[in-house]
């Protein structure tokens, strides 16, 4: 014997009250909705932000040396990642204040004035340390005792 379950709709008894929610719900989703969508796209186009862009301009690659030239002391230094590769000559070589060192990078080169020359002793690995205005150069110089010039100079030009 099989019982079959018959579905009965029984209506509830505050039937107008719970139609009142449900319109109260409707209203309330379609106002956020509404609200929305004015504030996200109808007030801007109204009120457009006040900066402009007047021109974008391509990133300059940054300067990377390649070779440092000391015209007045006939020296020249090939550089690798900021490392200078090769010594000073094992004879002194003068390098005073006012002479002028020029860095070679791919398609421009800058000029800088030394500034201050400092001989100290050890052996450090010669460097160079670019900054926007000055100039750090730090030579080796395999002699005994080993000795390590230090050059700073300040910013002349660029070409």
């Amino acid at each position: 014997m099989k019982i079959k379950k018959k579905f009965i709709f029984i209506p509830p008894k505050k039937l107008i009250g719970r139609k009142c929610l449900g319109v109260i719900f409707l209203v309330c989703g379609s106002l956020v909705l509404a609200f929305s969508f004015a504030i996200l796209y109808v007030l801007p186009r109204f009120f457009p932000p006040e900066t402009e862009i007047v021109e974008i301009r391509p990133e300059e690659p940054p300067f990377v040396a390649q070779r440092i030239l000391i015209p007045g002391s006939s020296l020249s230094f090939l550089v690798k990642e900021d490392k200078i590769e090769g010594n000073l000559p094992a004879t002194l070589i003068k390098i005073k204040p006012g002479d002028e060192i020029l860095v070679l990078g791919n398609k421009t080169y800058r000029s800088y004035k030394v500034v201050n020359v400092k001989i100290e002793p050890g052996s450090a690995p010669a460097a160079l340390q670019l900054e926007e205005l000055t100039l750090r150069l730090v030579l080796a110089q395999l002699t005994k005792p080993a000795v390590n010039i230090i050059i700073e100079g300040d910013f002349v030009n660029v070409n």
